[in-house]
């Protein structure tokens, strides 16, 4: 049996050590996509590949993170998501799994998912969760490209202003980490806002300092698209020799598709019709359909030149078929923001409703839990002064039992010494009679009954003290006080019987009364009589017409008075009890 144990024991350690290895091999893989993903997100991509074969070994905490490995290189890629569904799924598991780094990476492929799917509202909205929670968990780099990506989508949505403001946020992070490929392109991006609000000179700047900053710390080769790109403007500015010399500056590095577009509106500006008309048809031969429509422009324009109105027809009518193309695009892309954000507002709306009920319901359930504890509270409060008030009563009724035994006690005592004696005189009486001495027989005799008479008075006083006590509890003014309910119910007569029961069943009680303290008012008295009779205070108030705060201060005036010091109601209560 022990030989067993230990087998299956063994058998468990082996199977945790594989699950250790397996997992760490696992963690490993997606450690080492994570390293490929900014120089090489294709390699990553088929190592993720390789890992999704045994994606259900996977453990969920990995599997997430697969996942958002996986997203974050088709993004790299460019490879355009279908869905929302998964990066949602990573978005909710970071959330509860409270893991604020990679939340905020989540929230930034979120949306960027949402900007490639073109619902722009949702990819702003996830773009502002990253970088709210980004400014204290993320590094600069990645909040670069969060308020570069929120730059973009503004743009999209015509919000300028809104773009301005997270270029120059993007280009603050990007300077702090000398990311100076981003900070290039950040500035050529608020070079075209200042271009479409009109700002010439701010957009000429700002595309000055791009290029620069482009050739300068990162490539020649990628600065050639920012300096066609000014040279366009410049050409939209009428600046048709700063234009030229652009153009020329940056066609000898690398030429773009832009490239002979520019050089055919700028050899058409300097009247050099064949060489307008050479990069014209030159640009047809690319796949852009706006600049195809330009071209065709221009071609229009050499045509009617050169009085070849065929050749101009021909061009116009290419014209307007690339400019219904475009119209029929910017149509398109009005409706896709329009539907987009009429599809958010929908969302939102039902987010918000979906708030509002639940928070309807958790107020309900507060209200609720307030409310059961409020009860729970007050039934506390009814026990404890229930209980309180038991014990006060039991103190009450112990302290009335320990002044009848002290009484008892000491009639028992006084009746135990004259027996002791009565055996001492009886002992004496034998020797008397002994010696014949009748004298002191009839002085020892008398002595031994009176001290019997003693006891037997001792034994009646006690029997009626005991009666006098019932007496008073079963007479009519008793039962009177404490059956009235009001103080309208008691006169000057009613006292006066009241103080002569009492009198009668505890003697010279009201003496004993005057001779502690001899300037007794009408309200002591009567409050020391109600006490005598065993009223609790709240009934001693609405017998003396009294405020309970009123009687409570009685009692400790009056025990101030007797003794010089300071009481308690309660102790004022045990005196008069004793008397």
């Amino acid at each position: 049996m022990h030989k067993e144990v230990i087998s299956y024991l063994l058998i468990l350690i082996v199977c945790f050590s594989s699950c250790i290895r397996k997992g760490q091999e696992q963690l490993s893989q997606l450690s080492r996509a994570e390293e490929m993903m900014e120089s090489s997100p294709d390699s990553a991509l088929a190592c993720l590949d390789s890992l999704a074969v045994r994606y259900d070994e996977l453990t969920e905490e990995a599997q997430i993170y697969h996942a958002l490995l996986t997203i974050k290189a088709k993004d790299k890629l460019y490879v355009l998501p279908t869905s929302d569904s998964l990066i949602n799924r990573v978005v909710a598991f970071y959330e509860e799994a409270d893991n604020p780094r990679r939340l905020v990476e989540a929230y930034y492929l979120q949306g960027g998912t949402y900007r490639d799917l073109e619902d722009a509202p949702r990819a702003i909205a996830a773009y502002q969760r990253a970088a709210d929670l980004g400014k204290e968990y993320a590094n600069d780099t990645l909040n670069g490209r969060i308020y570069g990506q929120m730059a973009t989508v503004f743009a999209y949505q015509d919000l300028y202003d809104a773009s301005m403001e997270a270029s120059r946020e993007a280009y603050r992070y990007q300077e702090a980490c000398n990311h100076y490929l981003g900070m290039a392109y950040t500035l050529r991006n608020m070079a075209r806002i200042h271009d479409m609000l009109m700002r010439k000179d701010s957009a000429e700047l700002y595309y000055r300092k791009a290029y620069h900053l482009m050739y300068d710390r990162v490539s020649p080769m990628k600065a050639c698209g920012i300096g066609n790109e000014f040279a366009g403007v410049l050409l939209d500015y009428k600046k048709v020799d700063s234009a030229f010399v652009w153009i020329n500056k940056v066609r000898w590095v690398e030429e773009s598709s832009l490239t002979p577009l520019i050089l055919a509106q700028v050899y058409y500006e300097l009247n050099q019709l064949d060489s307008a008309a050479y990069y014209s048809q030159k640009v047809l031969q690319g796949n852009s359909i706006h600049h195809t429509r330009s071209a065709y422009r221009i071609l229009v324009k050499i045509a009617e030149k050169r009085k070849d109105y065929k050749q101009a027809y021909y061009y116009s009518s290419q014209c307007v078929e690339a400019l219904d193309s475009i119209r029929y695009i910017t149509r398109t892309d009005a409706v896709k923001k329009t539907y987009s954000l009429y599809n958010y507002n929908i969302a939102e709306r039902k987010n918000k409703q979906l708030e509002l009920e639940a928070s309807i319901r958790n107020k309900l359930l507060l209200q609720m839990l307030v409310v059961i504890l409020g009860l729970f509270v007050v039934v506390l409060i009814l026990a404890y002064l229930i209980r309180r008030r038991k014990e006060k009563h039991a103190r009450r009724e112990a302290f009335l039992q320990s002044i009848l035994q002290e009484r008892q006690s000491q009639s028992d005592e006084q009746i135990a010494a004259n027996e002791c004696q009565i055996r001492v005189l009886k002992e004496k009486l034998c020797s008397v009679v002994a010696q014949n001495d009748e004298l002191s027989r009839e002085l020892l005799e008398a002595q031994t009954r009176s001290l019997q008479i003693s006891n037997e008075q001792v034994l009646l006083n006690r029997q009626e003290e005991v009666l006098r006590i019932q007496l008073l509890r079963q007479s009519d003014i008793y039962l009177h006080f404490h059956q009235a309910k009001e103080s309208k119910k008691l006169c000057q007569e009613h006292w006066t019987q009241l103080a002569d029961a009492i009198n009668a069943a505890y003697p010279d009680f009201t003496n004993r009364l005057y001779t502690l303290y001899p300037n007794l008012s009408e309200l002591e008295l009567r409050v020391c009589y109600l006490t005598k009779i065993n009223m609790k205070r709240g009934r001693i108030s609405e017998l003396t017409d009294r405020a309970p705060s009123t009687i409570t201060n009685t009692f400790t005036r009056l025990y101030q008075k007797i003794y010089g010091v300071k009481g308690t109601p309660q102790q004022m209560d045990e005196l008069i009890q004793t008397l």
